[in-house]
């Protein structure tokens, strides 16, 4: 495998390059393909000499399949270019390597899904898929979900192509000019190809965990329920102003979600109302922290995938790095790549997003670098790498800092943690798991104070000749029926009250607090309750009834009279046969 590379300055130049890359492939039988890259901004003028370049390409090398779209930024003899064209041609030596070119439209999902599975993902000995795509966000998380189901080994990597509002993002094939909402994908197969696809991030969180408790696609309305802003407000002092993507892109976030699966997103804008829009989609639920992006770690976080990338001993390396990230760098042309091109030749663009397949789930990445190391054989060529001096054990002010908070941070959840358990085995009944007395007590006086002018209503409870049952069946099963009872009047009370309260006044007996509740609608919520109990199967003692006292709090009476009322009703309730509920 080898590359051949070029950058577009004027026709006769560009002419002449083809006119050597068509000679040298006529003295051979080895298949190549060619990536050519527009610098997105670049568009409109130079739309024409677009045109010229695929016009030659397809005179020069009829029978090399390309695919072009829009970057910012292209890799060009090991760096970052600013031209508005670039053409890398990779040619690949092995017979037994074949590469194929396809443009999808996103009209037929279901189309493409089914035209994927049938004629690429069973393509034998397929051993990589790249990715580039103009789709919309919608249609691109819905394509990205189909290669989930390939196996590990296949790499799946690619990037998204820049536009604005002023320069469209396109994508196109040599086959055709595929649509606007498109993507292209290049099948790598071969017995004797390898590829080696990861992805470099470099950003260190710091802080907290915070949940996502609003967002809709890639708009966060709200963290930890206050608006999604204060994060960057009250820990960071950035304001709402015009600079605040340049200055909120060096914190980016670091995205959990529930199955444990980690990725980068940064914040954009934030808009009147606190709302922050991303660069891509956050689910609801998950959880973030802010990071820093310290440029020395994240060079030696690239310095310490070297050895593995040169073990591998690649002869090509695919670049696919974020704008955000670019932007990031400044005016140095993104130093996380001088490591890399000690290596192997690289070639590659800045994208909007980088895609990759990482532990069996393909993602939409933004701030990292995906690399794909890709070799014909079993063992590429030997690279000498000189010797890296840096000193590692020399840490930068921001990592020391960084460190220095993270320390503090997982020592205090430490100690959250600990006060969560105390502080649960004090207001908890260990058998029911209900709050204990003291805790559902508590919470009545606070309704009380806090609300005197609002109705709130109790129900006590109490199961009917539970001594009986502990004398004929054990206390072992008494304690079974108590946990029982609590489970299902837990169940049914957060069904319909969810604000509401339950705990174990004591022995055999419970106390309900309903805030905002009549008493004719917990009376109605006791009667639920008294038919459900009843119902309850127990293998060893008999059925049992439950007996229900319900009241709620007077304007101007004290709490204790409220209590020693509801309590009455529960007599009442017993002394009337048991089984039933009684209301005053």
């Amino acid at each position: 495998m080898k590359q051949l590379q070029t950058v577009y300055t004027t026709q006769q130049e560009f002419l002449s390059t083809l006119s050597d890359w068509a000679d040298s492939l006529s003295h051979s039988s080895h298949k190549a393909i060619a990536h050519i890259f527009q610098r997105y901004d670049s568009s409109p003028k130079t739309d024409s000499v677009l045109q010229e370049i695929l016009r030659l390409f397809e005179s020069l090398l009829p029978n090399v399949p390309y695919v072009a779209c829009t970057s910012a930024g292209e890799i060009a003899n090991q760096h970052f270019t600013d031209e508005d064209f670039t053409v890398t041609l990779t040619v690949f030596e092995q017979p037994s390597t074949a590469v194929n070119i396809q443009c999808f439209s996103a009209n037929d999902l279901d189309l493409v899904e089914e035209q994927l599975r049938t004629q690429v993902f069973s393509l034998t000995d397929l051993r990589g898929i790249e990715i580039l795509s103009s789709l919309s966000p919608d249609h691109l998380f819905r394509v990205l979900s189909i290669f989930d189901s390939l196996p590990e080994e296949i790499a799946v990597f690619g990037g998204v192509s820049i536009f604005d509002d002023l320069h469209p993002a396109f994508v196109r094939c040599k086959e055709s000019l595929c649509p606007k909402n498109s993507f292209v994908l290049i099948s790598y197969c071969g017995p004797d190809l390898y590829l080696m696809a990861d992805r470099i991030n470099g950003w260190k969180p710091i802080g907290f965990p915070i949940q996502v408790t609003h967002s809709e696609r890639d708009i966060v309305y709200s963290l930890n329920d206050a608006p999604a802003y204060n994060i960057y407000n009250h820990y960071l002092k950035i304001p709402n102003d015009r600079n605040f993507f340049y200055n909120a892109l060096e914190f980016p976030f670091v995205v959990t979600e529930p199955d444990g699966n980690t990725y980068i997103r940064h914040a954009k804008s934030c808009t009147e109302s606190g709302a922050i829009i991303m660069s891509s989609y956050v689910p609801e639920g998950s959880t973030v922290r802010l990071s820093y992006g310290d440029s020395d770690s994240i060079i030696q976080t690239i310095k310490e995938q070297i050895p593995s990338i040169k073990a591998f001993r690649p002869e090509t390396i695919s670049i696919f790095t974020c704008l955000g990230r670019k932007l990031f760098w400044g005016n140095e042309t993104n130093p996380d790549i001088t490591p890399l091109r000690k290596i192997a030749p690289l070639f590659g663009g800045c994208f909007l997003g980088e895609i990759l397949r990482y532990q069996g789930t393909t993602y939409l990445n933004n701030l990292s670098l995906v690399f794909v190391a890709m070799r014909e054989g079993k063992s590429g060529k030997d690279f000498e790498i000189p010797a890296d001096t840096t000193d590692t054990s020399i840490l930068s002010l921001a990592s020391r800092l960084a460190n220095f908070i993270n320390t503090m941070t997982g020592e205090l959840q430490d100690a959250n943690e600990q006060l969560t358990v105390l502080l649960k085995q004090a207001t908890t009944d260990a058998l029911t798991t209900l709050w204990n007395r003291g805790e559902i007590e508590r919470r009545i006086y606070q309704c009380g104070s806090e609300n005197p002018n609002h109705s709130w209503s109790l129900i006590m409870t109490d199961i009917d000749d539970f001594k009986e049952i502990n004398d004929t069946y054990s206390h072992s099963e008494g304690d079974f029926v108590l946990k029982k009872v609590s489970d299902t009047m837990k169940g049914i009370v957060e069904k319909y009250y969810p604000k509401a309260s339950t705990g174990r006044w004591g022995g055999e007996e419970f106390m309900i607090l309903l805030p905002d509740v009549s008493t004719d609608d917990a009376a109605k919520l006791a009667e639920i309750l008294r038919s459900a109990i009843t119902w309850i199967p127990f293998s060893s003692s008999r059925p049992i009834s439950m007996s229900f006292g319900v009241t709620s709090h007077q304007k101007n009476e004290s709490i204790k009279s409220t209590l020693l009322r509801v309590d009455q009703a529960l007599y009442a309730a017993k002394a009337g046969g048991k089984n039933t509920v009684y209301k005053t």
